[in-house]
């Protein structure tokens, strides 16, 4: 157990830092989509709650405003509220919601708060620091409700206060003291904000990469780090709608190592695993493009798929694949074993009257003939209609 959390610790796509993003930028991308789809309609929420909020202390300003009441009014419902609400339905489009998400809750967080300062000053002077409260509410209602990358909120809070202390000390006075209060009240409330978002933040982004590597090895083979049979399957429908739909080809081959069985009798098993190690590596360098998938089916049968491949250059590949895939160097011994392979080879562009089990069966087909005439060698089929195939030894 310890080893796996050190591990972790040390995996340098694991959060770490203060900015707590991972290394790889596919996966943080990743995890922001899947971050905002979770919080969208929390954020959505915590917006419509602020500007509520907001609009009720309108009440406030009614009771303590003294002679400026309407003023201030003025500028919480006239201004201000209008402001938020145009924000409030930009945050409702989710397109712009999700690629200025941080932008707008730093703007609504900073049009509010300077706004509460500004009325802060309009307040007698028996009310001057009654408003106060409103910044570490906003503080609050922007670190803790909105979930979002939580340094945009926290530097329009950091700013907000900054503009509160030069207002109480150049423009409209207070007392030192009570300067002093405010200051350290809110500084302690926005720290402890900020190990709370970060803290939320780092569990979030924990639990979401263990949620990908428990994905990855529920559709990953262990030994060969291929994928296994359910991610094969999965991916092989998935292309075969793509290329029903683009009218594109597929080539599918069966791939069985020759004499596994001989090898580990021989060998032991350690040079059968080492056998289907290298073969599976050879046969990742050929699933590199888009739409392409190398995996192991279960003890010495592999499968490669090829979405677009040209039949030629398949069935060239295929038969130098078969008649000499790898040299497996054996250290105990210092001998050298020639691995080669029996390939099924079937190509296709699918159509309706077809399906994904069909041509996996004449792929078992044509492996099977490999087989049968010697192993070493790799059977093309073309698949044409249900009933109508070619069959070429190459």
């Amino acid at each position: 157990m310890d080893d796996k959390a050190e591990s972790s610790q040390s995996d340098p796509k694991w959060p770490n830092g203060i900015r707590l993003a991972f290394s790889s930028p596919e996966l943080e991308e990743k995890f922001q989509r899947q971050y905002f789809d979770r919080h969208w309609n929390q954020n959505r929420v915590a917006i419509c709650f602020g500007l509520v909020l907001f609009a009720l202390f309108g009440f406030v300003d009614w009771v303590v405003g003294g002679d400026y009441w309407q003023t201030i009014l003025l500028i919480r419902l006239g201004i201000i509220l209008p402001l938020l609400m145009i924000l409030l339905a930009a945050f409702f489009v989710r397109n712009i919601s999700e690629r200025y998400m941080p932008q707008m809750t730093f703007l609504a967080l900073l049009i509010s708060g300077s706004a509460i300062v500004v009325m802060n000053t309009l307040l007698p002077d028996e009310f001057q620091n009654l408003h106060f409260t409103g910044l570490l509410v906003t503080m609050i209602v922007g670190l803790a409700f909105f979930r979002t990358d939580f340094r945009w909120p926290a530097v329009a809070a950091a700013i907000t206060f900054i503009f509160y202390l030069l207002v109480t000390w150049k423009i409209h006075p207070l007392p030192f003291p009570l300067v002093l209060a405010s200051f350290h009240l809110f500084v302690t409330a926005f720290l402890g904000m900020l190990y709370i978002c970060w803290s939320l933040e780092l569990k979030e982004r924990q639990a979401f990469l263990m949620a990908q590597r428990l994905r990855e090895l529920a559709h990953t083979d262990e030994l060969t780090a291929l994928a296994n049979r359910r991610a094969f399957i999965n991916h092989f429908h998935a292309e075969w709608r793509r290329a029903l739909r683009y009218h594109n080809i597929l080539a599918l081959l069966l791939i069985d190592l020759d004499h596994l069985k001989w090898i580990n009798d021989t060998y032991g098993h350690h040079a059968g695993d080492k056998a289907l190690q290298q073969l599976a590596k050879i046969l990742a360098g050929y699933a590199c493009r888009p739409g392409d998938i190398a995996a192991r089916l279960g003890g010495d049968e592999f499968v490669l798929l090829q979405y677009g491949a040209e039949p030629a250059r398949v069935k060239k590949m295929a038969a130098n694949l078969a008649k000499k895939t790898a040299v497996l160097l054996l250290p105990d011994s210092n001998r050298e074993i020639c691995l080669t392979t029996s390939i099924g080879l079937v190509t296709a562009i699918p159509t309706q009257s077809m399906t994904p089990e069909l041509l996996l069966k004449m792929a078992d087909e044509a492996l099977y003939e490999a087989k049968q005439s010697g192993r070493a060698r790799a059977v093309h089929k073309h698949l044409q209609e249900p009933v109508r195939q070619q069959a070429t030894l190459v």
